[in-house]
C-alpha cells in the first residue's frame, strides 16, 4: 500500500478558486454529456456499449476528483488524499466529504481542498 499523503508528494492545499470551480464543472459537464451521448446516441442493440461508456466516463470523473481534491482534519490537521473508492463511496456535499482522518482517525466533514505540488 503506498502512503496517500500530502506530505509524501511535497503538495500544498490551498481553498478552491473560481478557476478550479469552472475546472470542475466543464469536467462535471463533459461526463454529463457522455453520460447522455451514450444512453440516448446507440441503438437498443448497443445498450451493453452505451453502459461500458458511462462507466468509463463516471470512473474518470472519479479518478481525476480524488486524484485532484486533498482533506485536512479539523482535528488533528493533518493534511491527506483518499483513494478513489474512498471518493466514489463517502458521503459528500459541494465543498466538503465525510472521511476518516488517517492520524487521528476521527470522521468528521472536511472541506475539498486543492492539492497542488510544490
Amino acid at each position: 500500500m503506498y502512503d496517500l499523503s500530502l506530505e509524501s508528494r511535497k503538495a500544498v492545499l490551498r481553498r478552491p478558486e473560481r478557476c478550479d470551480w469552472i475546472r470542475t464543472g466543464a469536467y462535471v459537464a463533459i461526463a454529463v454529456l457522455a453520460v447522455a451521448g451514450f444512453a440516448l446516441g446507440p441503438g437498443r442493440e448497443h445498450r451493453a456499449l452505451s453502459l461500458a461508456g458511462i462507466a468509463v466516463a463516471i470512473a474518470l470523473l472519479i479518478r481525476w476528483h480524488a486524484a485532484t481534491f486533498g482533506y485536512r482534519c479539523p482535528h488533528c490537521g493533518r493534511e491527506f488524499r483518499i483513494s478513489a473508492w474512498a471518493d466514489l463511496f463517502s458521503p459528500n456535499n459541494v465543498t466538503a466529504k465525510y472521511v476518516k482522518c488517517p492520524e487521528c482517525g476521527r470522521r468528521d466533514w472536511m472541506e475539498a481542498l486543492v492539492w497542488e505540488s510544490a
